[in-house]
């Protein structure tokens, strides 16, 4: 039973490698430097004195909040190191836009990050080398209006460049030079 509920816990993790108190400080640092964070924490301060109800909040540590999530400011570094955390990171798996956007969701918030997300995911050479493309099955070919039965193969000897034509086995040599100068 009590295996059970670490193996539980460690598939819920969802930290990964971010280490909070080296996170904390940058976060603090980065939001000290945001103009808009200043000016959300004043009005916070102003409307805390009029009592009334918001969506965002500043934690005992000092950090900004939307429900509950870290704000991260507009042109943070911090944002690359948490989407290269939850993305690459091997206990991240690759996940694709909607996956990754739920874990980076679930403690942190910025404008545009969904949008974000999915350039990052998008932009990934593993996700783009690993990851099977969907698409519609392919068409049925068309066959052109002169059914071919052979093919030439032409070798060039100094470049042994290959060019193959379809051709047809009743051709005569007029035949074979009209469709190799078409080509």
């Amino acid at each position: 039973m009590a295996r059970q509920v670490v193996v539980a816990a460690i598939g819920r993790r969802t930290t990964y490698d971010l280490n909070e108190a080296t996170l904390s400080d940058a976060l603090l640092k980065a939001q000290r430097t945001c103009a808009f964070t200043q000016a959300k924490k004043a009005a916070m301060s102003r409307e805390h004195e009029a009592s009334e109800p918001t969506t965002w909040q500043i934690d005992p540590k000092g950090l900004l909040r939307k429900n509950d999530q870290i704000y991260i400011p507009v042109g943070s570094a911090l944002r690359g190191e948490i989407l290269a955390c939850y993305h690459d990171n091997p206990l991240g798996g690759h996940f694709g836009i909607r996956k990754t956007t739920e874990l980076v969701g679930r403690l942190f918030f910025w404008p545009g990050m969904r949008t974000e997300i999915a350039e990052y995911v998008e932009s990934c050479t593993i996700c783009q080398r690993n990851k099977a493309k969907r698409h519609r099955p392919y068409s049925v070919l068309t066959l052109k209006e002169q059914v071919f039965d052979a093919i030439l193969v032409m070798v060039d000897k100094y470049t042994k460049a290959i060019r193959y034509l379809p051709a047809r086995k009743d051709w005569n040599a007029e035949d074979l030079a009209e469709a190799f100068l078409k080509e």
